[in-house]
């Protein structure tokens, strides 16, 4: 049974065609885009490592080693059960970092371009037979149906031409689906498609294989049982040593496939997807290795002629099925379409971001985005087309499998590194070289050894070397143990840089990214655009700012300081997946964007905490329990009832919770991230200065807001970081308005008891005069005809009015609430003055005893809120003067010492138990009699000398066992000494 070629061509490209239009309707929304983005799409996707390899070879290598073809299986579907500790923390750090390529990976995490170089050369030396081998496959199995046999000399130009139409279709499905920087809906769509076809299609002719050929499962036991060396087969090859061999090196290979690493990390949408694909994977491949021995076994038993390696078309052959023969030919082109399609381009992502772009950059003047379509276009038709060329020197089947193998080994050597990159914080690049060649070293040496014939004679006879399966145990257990063997002592021998150090952390598994705070010599926007102009050129430096902008959700106008970090992190990620991680960290390092010394700088903290916010989903076990208690001691200090700022280096806020959002009335996203500096006024004046200065506490600091006075206690502490270079700052502002309002009320009502116990005093003063002033206007009358007479009464008259005047207007000032401040508050007055207004204030209480006060206060020293001192000093005296005996002497004096003005009240009177100086300026405290004292007095006097950042201490007994003595400590910085006129 023979097809046209013309027959298989068009059956080829309406294959092709419905791949096109599938990948066409996902793009363009004709697919709902919760098909696209299900997970079961992405699992399907991933079905891309089912190459025609698999598709057609799993049935040779079944007839050859029995049971072990499993192991193929197995090794890939392990990787996947392992997700949680292989995959998905890959994924989280490719994420972050827009890293689509093993080779961006590995150049992340070690911090070298060289890395990143010489893994895509050898990853391009081991796919490249890959992609050949699928070309192969298509060309052999067209030929095979259109023709009695394979391949011939005289039909050889026939073979190549129909692989050379191959390649121009598939790269032409590359070019036009996968060149967009953007995640390809429309090819992911597609590859998931291609696979369910190539699985479905591979079910049912294991299904037909039973069905058809035996009759059903009963009767191909039967033919099992008439033919045992097929069941002997199956377990003969699993004793030997080759045993595990194959499952090693798929699993170490899994990670590092270019296909499947591109359709794992650059295509996948979410890390629910990678999650399903942990179960759905290793489903996927159970289904697709359950009907490789029924094949086998159909193919065997009726005795086709076509070779083993095509065993499914030899079946179909046999039957005499045209439509099932040629729907199992379209299942082998879609795996060889699929795998070439995403190698491709993957290894042209790779091949320009490490090969092209590290060397070679367009101008300023160009458009970089076209430049860098034009050649990743380039690159892709030239892999496919080097496939092509490749293949051309691909003869039989066993070279394929060689290929293969020697492929697979080759990417293997990359597993110690992908392993490190999550367990190992300590590896360096050098390590990874030294291990990277010694295993690549021994392959190579034993390819040679191998194809010369030369093992059993080189090496030592008790290696048991008499097969080419024992050399390829022997050196594929060998290569790998030795390449981690050799890359452990190089990182031990040779420690990481600084930067490795850096991305080590931010890789490590079970550790968030770990951002650095970096001090930016750019503040705004605009400076930076112009710091990149000169490396990616104005129009494509203003794009990728915007585009950042865009991710991050920020204006142009931004100046905050963390989100211009944040800004310069998203752009390095942007161009890292334009450009390549060593390229774009390369673009922004030659620009002045930040500080070069990064051990200097401690982790930023909001950056921190909004990507362990992201990590939640990741976390298990105690990780869990902690991130809990994380939140709720993050909860406390945004509720609690009292103002908290955090500054970090530079006075950058960190931290702005909930009241002080009330007090301020600014909300905490307007500050996160920003400068104290950019505050408004007068929280700006306010939070700087005190963060500037040595004092641990400020106590009543006044603001005006909307006209209204406001008073603020605050409070700092400095951290003690991790980093001894950081200088954390946490700053408590309490609002002690209430309480101010409350001292000046209780102020207000220790004046009019005072007050009250001066009315009499007042009252006989204010008589004396006024009796004056009614005789003498009562004389005034008799005395008309001597006018000097009249002239003189009436100059007495205005003395006696102008005693009243002064008597009343001592007391109205006295009376004068604490928020009714007037102007005389704020002149200079001189302290002798202050308490001569006092002592004249007490000595209106005529029911007090007489005592004697001594104003010996040097008439020099300035003070301004006179009314509040004025109210210390009647406090005091009036204490004084109850403590004292009749005709007691109370001495109020004054000296300066150093950079403090010291006024010192002393009585000769009972003084103070000792046991009770600590108390006296408690509220309600008090030592007189019940019903003599409200207890406030002191109270108030310590709260404004406290204003004043004084300081008051008694000391009792002063001498003989008697008297007290209160020292007030004025800072000379509140005073001054009059100037001279």
């Amino acid at each position: 049974m023979t097809f046209s070629l013309s027959f298989l061509f068009a059956l080829g490209m309406v294959y092709l065609f419905a791949l096109f239009l599938i990948a066409y309707c996902a793009d363009h929304k004709y697919i709902p885009n919760k098909v696209v983005r299900h997970p079961a799409t992405f699992v399907l996707s991933l079905g891309v490592v089912v190459t025609s390899g698999a598709y057609y070879g799993m049935i040779p290598l079944a007839h050859g080693t029995g049971y072990l073809y499993l192991e193929y299986y197995v090794g890939i579907a392990l990787c996947f059960l392992l997700a949680r500790h292989l995959i998905i923390p890959l994924y989280r750090v490719c994420k972050s970092n827009q890293l689509s390529s093993l080779a961006d990976l590995m150049a992340f995490r070690y911090r070298s371009q060289s890395v990143g170089s010489v893994i895509t050369v050898l990853m391009l030396l081991a796919v490249l037979p890959l992609i050949a081998m699928q070309i192969k496959m298509v060309a052999d199995t067209t030929f095979l149906l259109s023709q009695t046999g394979l391949l011939d000399d005289n039909h050889k130009g026939q073979h190549v031409g129909l692989a050379l139409v191959f390649c121009v279709f598939i790269s032409l499905f590359t070019l036009l689906f996968g060149t967009r920087r953007q995640r390809h809906n429309g090819l992911v769509t597609a590859i998931a498609a291609d696979s369910l076809f190539k699985c479905l299609m591979f079910i049912a002719i294991g299904v037909i294989a039973t069905t058809e050929v035996f009759g059903g499962v009963e009767n191909m036991q039967g033919w099992l049982n008439d033919n045992p060396a097929q069941l002997a087969a199956l377990t003969e090859s699993t004793h030997s040593g080759s045993t595990r061999t194959l499952l090693m090196v798929s699993f170490a290979a899994a990670l590092g496939m270019p296909h499947l690493f591109h359709m794992l990390y650059a295509e996948n949408a979410s890390s629910e997807a990678v999650r399903t694909s942990s179960w759905g994977m290793p489903l996927f491949l159970l289904l697709l290795s359950l009907p490789v021995l029924p094949i086998l076994w159909a193919y065997l038993a009726t005795g086709s002629q076509a070779p083993l390696e095509y065993a499914p078309l030899g079946i179909g052959i046999a039957l005499n099925s045209p439509l099932l023969t040629a729907f199992i030919y379209v299942g082998g082109l879609s795996a060889a379409s699929g795998m070439t399609i995403v190698a491709t381009l993957a290894l042209a992502s790779m091949s320009l971001n490490h090969l092209v772009t590290p060397f070679y950059k367009p101008g300023p003047s160009r458009d970089i985005y076209d430049w860098l379509q034009r050649v990743r276009r380039g690159l892709i038709f030239g892999l496919i087309m080097g496939g092509f060329i490749l293949f051309r020197f691909l003869t039989n089947f066993d070279q394929i499998f060689i290929y293969g193998i020697i492929s697979f080994a080759t990417i293997s050597q990359f597993f110690p590194g992908i392993l490190a990159i999550q367990y190992f914080p300590a590896a360096s690049r050098t390590g990874f070289f030294a291990g990277l060649i010694s295993g690549l070293s021994i392959w190579l040496f034993t390819l040679i050894l191998g194809h010369q014939g030369l093992a059993t004679e080189i090496l030592p006879g008790w290696l048991n070397i008499d097969t080419p399966n024992d050399l390829w145990i022997l050196t594929a257990w060998t290569s790998l143990i030795i390449n981690a063997l050799i890359f452990t002592a190089g990182s031990l021998l040779f420690p990481p840089s600084t930067e490795e150090n850096i991305a080590a952390r931010n890789c490590a598994h079970n550790k968030i990214m770990m951002p650095r705070q970096e001090a930016l010599s750019f503040s705004s926007i605009p400076e930076l655009e112009q710091q990149l102009v000169d490396s990616l050129g104005t129009s494509t430096a203003k794009q990728e700012i915007n585009r950042a902008l865009n991710d991050l959700k920020l204006g142009d106008k931004e100046t905050r300081i963390y989100h211009l970090r944040r800004l310069r992190e998203q752009l390095e990620r942007n161009l890292s997946h334009l450009l390549g991680p060593s390229v774009a960290h390369s673009i922004i390092e030659s620009n002045p964007a930040k500080t070069s010394n990064m051990q200097q700088q401690g982790s930023d903290i909001r950056l921190m905490e909004v990507r362990l916010e992201s990590y939640r989903e990741y976390l298990t076990g105690v990780a869990v329990e902690l991130d809990d208690l994380r939140r709720l001691h993050r909860q406390t200090l945004l509720n609690l009832p009292i103002g908290v700022c955090t500054l970090g280096p530079n006075q950058e806020i960190l931290m702005w919770n909930t009241s002080m959002e009330k007090l301020t009335g600014i909300p905490s996203f307007q500050t996160s991230g920003a400068l104290a500096d950019a505050l408004p006024l007068p929280w700006r004046e306010l939070i700087v200065d005190f963060a500037s200065t040595t004092e641990e506490d400020r106590h009543r600091a006044t603001v005006t807001i909307e006209n209204k006075p406001r008073w603020l206690s605050l409070h700092k502490t400095r951290q003690v970081p991790s980093n001894p270079n950081a200088d954390d700052m946490v700053i408590l502002v309490e609002d002690v308005t209430d309480l101010q309002l409350l001292e000046q009320e209780l102020m207000h009502s220790e004046r009019l008891a005072s007050i009250g116990r001066l009315a009499a005093g007042v009252a006989h003063e204010i008589g004396n005069p006024v009796t004056g002033i009614a005789c003498l206007a009562q004389n005034l009358g008799y005395e008309s005809d001597d006018p000097a007479a009249v002239l003189q009464s009436a100059n007495d008259i205005i003395t006696q009015t102008e005693r009243i005047s002064s008597i009343v207007e001592t007391l109205v000032n006295f009376s004068h609430s604490g928020r009714q401040i007037s102007s005389r508050e704020h002149e200079a007055v001189d302290l002798s003055h202050c308490v001569n207004e006092a002592i004249k204030l007490l000595s209106l209480d005529r029911d007090a005893q007489t005592v004697s006060f001594l104003n010996q206060c040097d008439s020099s020293i300035l003070i301004g809120d006179y009314q509040r001192l004025l109210q210390v000093f009647v406090n005091l005296l009036n204490n004084a003067r109850d403590a004292s005996e009749e005709d007691g002497k109370i001495i109020v004096e004054s000296r300066q010492e150093a950079s403090n003005i010291i006024v010192t009240v002393t009585d000769s009177g009972h003084g103070i138990p000792v046991d009770q100086l600590d108390r006296l300026y408690e509220p309600f405290f008090t030592t007189r009699d019940p019903g003599k004292g409200t207890g406030l007095g002191l109270a108030l006097v310590f709260s404004i000398i406290e204003e004043h950042g004084a300081s008051i201490k008694a000391t009792s007994p002063t001498h003989d066992n008697r008297g007290s003595r209160f020292t007030l400590s004025f800072p000379v910085a509140r005073n001054s000494n009059k100037q001279s006129e």
